[in-house]
């Protein structure tokens, strides 16, 4: 019904860099969302978290080939666990 997100495959010499960037970012302090313990936005949290993991198993179920709305709702709820507490942080130093 929909068509499915393109294979990525990348050459191996960039496929190093990227897992050598990654590596080096683990040492990188970062800040995400706790679901728990941000009361604010828990709800939306635990139900996105929860979306993400049905998701997650589709995906892995059908090896990874999956039709483009579930690849961008994967991508879509990873953004938005990674983005909300810096923009939590960010409004936050406007009422400081």
């Amino acid at each position: 019904m929909f068509p499915t997100m393109p294979n990525l495959h990348l050459p191996p010499a960039i496929s190093s860099l990227a897992v050598a960037i990654l590596i080096a970012l683990t040492f990188v302090p970062f800040h995400v969302v706790h679901p728990i313990r941000v009361v604010r936005l828990r709800g939306l949290t635990l139900s996105l978290l929860a979306a993400w993991v049905v998701l997650a198993v589709i995906t892995l179920a059908v090896d990874f080939d999956v039709a483009a709305p579930v690849t961008i709702a994967l991508c879509a709820i990873a953004a938005y666990i990674v983005g909300s507490d810096a923009i939590i942080r960010f409004v936050r130093s406007f009422n400081a």
